[in-house]
């Protein structure tokens, strides 16, 4: 999903979540964890073989579905499951559901609106396919 719908998104979802609970900080965690889950794509562009390491040329290699390897190590089934039971043993504070929030609806959206296996988001999964991005990611 392009950056600038994830901003969207993130800012629908953190302004109902502040609507209804009125608690800032559960908001921010949100919208900060839904925009920020996608730094994971930087290390991912940067091990390219490419002439340019341009703003641009990261844009459309990701965008451009440019790449060979999509370890992608924060775009995981698994990872989000492993939150959801820490934000359980921390107490459910503010800040852990907020990032924890944050993360769903960006997985949720990601796996929804990109062309992807459907275990594509599993780590372990594109692990057992040595991260091909062409598995995780088919045409």
């Amino acid at each position: 999903m392009k950056p600038v719908r994830h901003l969207a998104a993130s800012a629908a979802v953190s302004g109902a979540l502040y609507t209804f609970t009125g608690d800032t900080e559960l908001s921010l965690a949100s919208f900060v964890s839904g925009v920020l889950l996608d730094v994971d794509h930087i290390p991912d562009s940067l091990a390219q073989p490419r002439r340019s390491r341009s703003v641009s040329d990261f844009v459309q290699t990701c965008l451009g579905r440019q790449l060979d390897r999509a370890y992608l190590v924060l775009h995981a089934w698994e990872l989000l499951v492993g939150a959801a039971l820490l934000t359980a043993f921390m107490g459910y504070g503010s800040i852990p559901l907020g990032l924890l929030a944050g993360f769903l609806h960006h997985m949720l959206l990601d796996h929804i609106g990109n062309r992807v296996h459907p275990f594509g988001y599993s780590l372990l999964w594109r692990a057992s396919k040595r991260f091909d991005y062409g598995a995780a990611f088919p045409e």
